[in-house]
């Protein structure tokens, strides 16, 4: 035989539970911490300039052309957040030319890179996204030779 004050007590109990756990959900953005469950992603969620500064590495063929490297190559990662802070940290440490010459030693010894430059850019964002051929400036902080 269940007890009245039992079957009150469900309801209750049930939107109890209920606000608990959407009280649980929102904390992190009531808090304004980025954290599980809900996460508010603060360097997402602001808008961006139209330009931005990259530390990066480039490749120079024989005519002068730039080729493009790979974040392994460059930076001996695969996340590009890590090889952009390494390359900058590089550059503000004063270790540019140490790390173009360990840049220059990843490249394949087919590639017809024959020199490397560790560069500041300053990228138009929308230029780049819809594929221009130029959508930046660079600043040559260090170069060396491949080989």
């Amino acid at each position: 035989m269940i007890h009245a004050s039992t079957r009150a007590w469900k309801p209750k109990r049930k939107r109890l539970m209920l606000a608990a756990f959407v009280l649980v959900l929102l904390s992190p953005a009531l808090r304004n911490v980025d954290s599980f469950p809900l996460s508010t992603q603060p360097m997402y969620a602001n808008d961006r300039a139209a330009t931005a500064r990259l530390a990066t590495v480039i490749g120079r063929d024989a005519s002068g052309a730039p080729l493009r490297l790979s974040m392994r190559i460059a930076a001996a990662t695969d996340d590009p957040l890590i090889a952009q802070s390494s390359v900058a940290r590089s550059i503000r440490d004063g270790r540019a030319t140490e790390l173009c010459r360990h840049v220059a030693k990843r490249i394949p010894l087919r590639s017809p890179m024959v020199s490397i430059e560790v560069v500041r850019e300053q990228v138009d964002v929308m230029a780049m996204a819809r594929g221009a051929e130029r959508f930046g400036t660079l600043k040559v902080v260090a170069r060396c030779d491949v080989r």
